[in-house]
């Protein structure tokens, strides 16, 4: 039987990030994506129009009605939307009897532009969450926004010292001017692994949900983080290289992510 990831995420419509993103990424990983929604987004490639956060008791619903019906072990958030929302993964994380792998994309925002939340509430909720966070993958604008701090070993230690046990940042907000992209991995704070990437010409949709869905995949199976963080990388450089604007006119890139 394929190992199952239970991820929550917003619906984008144009199937570029959020549950599509997760649901493709997950399976090209060869494993199974089930999924719960937390928000409806009107968007596009281009750019977020509007949301609507799911209803907490909605959510509690789905999460306990899947967790019956299909026991996973592995759990992957991208946008939550409110604090509610991640009050409600809180308590579910923290009954659990033996501690979940939990690939967390502290998802505040959209490439395309367009906030996807409170920023100051979402940084609460976040800090409720950290406690139970096997990786962490914000971007560089994230971890400053989760942290209040701009200095990137200071935020790493804090969001560390709060309990996530590892941070994946994502590089490729720090420097648009370079050819290159840094993600470096940190574990209990201290630097693990850095995967330095060519940056592809253009802007794209969906690369971080897509990368955090392979990862918590790859974990699913088995794969040690360091693996599957090396693992997830190449499958997306591979994904953004097949990469197609879909319209003329188009901002970003939509991911080929079955290729």
């Amino acid at each position: 039987m394929r190992k199952l990831v239970c991820c929550l995420a917003g619906l984008d419509p144009s199937g570029g990030a959020g549950l599509q993103a997760d649901i493709e990424a997950v399976g090209a990983m060869g494993a199974h994506a089930c999924v719960c929604a937390t928000a409806l987004t009107v968007q596009t490639v281009n750019a977020v129009q509007s949301y609507q956060v799911v209803d907490a008791q909605l959510l509690t619903a789905q999460l306990h009605t899947l967790a019956a019906a299909m026991p996973f072990r592995v759990i992957k958030s991208g946008m939550l939307g409110n604090a509610a929302n991640a009050a409600v993964l809180q308590a579910y994380l923290a009954a659990q009897p033996q501690p979940l792998t939990y690939v967390c994309d502290p998802v505040m925002a959209a490439n395309s532009g367009g906030n996807l939340g409170d920023g100051n509430e979402l940084r609460a909720a976040y800090a409720q969450l950290m406690p139970y966070v096997t990786l962490l993958t914000p971007n560089t604008l994230e971890l400053a926004a989760l942290t209040n701090c701009h200095d990137e070993l200071a935020a790493v230690k804090r969001l560390s010292d709060m309990g996530a046990k590892a941070i994946l940042l994502k590089g490729g907000h720090a420097d648009s001017a370079s050819s290159h992209i840094s993600n470096r991995l940190y574990v209990l704070g201290d630097l693990q692994l850095e995967l330095v990437l060519p940056r592809q010409p253009g802007q794209y949709h969906g690369t971080g949900c897509s990368l955090a869905a392979a990862i918590a995949g790859l974990l699913a199976q088995g794969h040690s983080l360091n693996n599957a963080v090396s693992h997830a990388h190449v499958w997306l450089q591979s994904a953004v290289r097949r990469a197609e604007l879909m319209q003329p006119g188009d901002q970003q890139h939509l991911l080929n992510r079955w290729g």
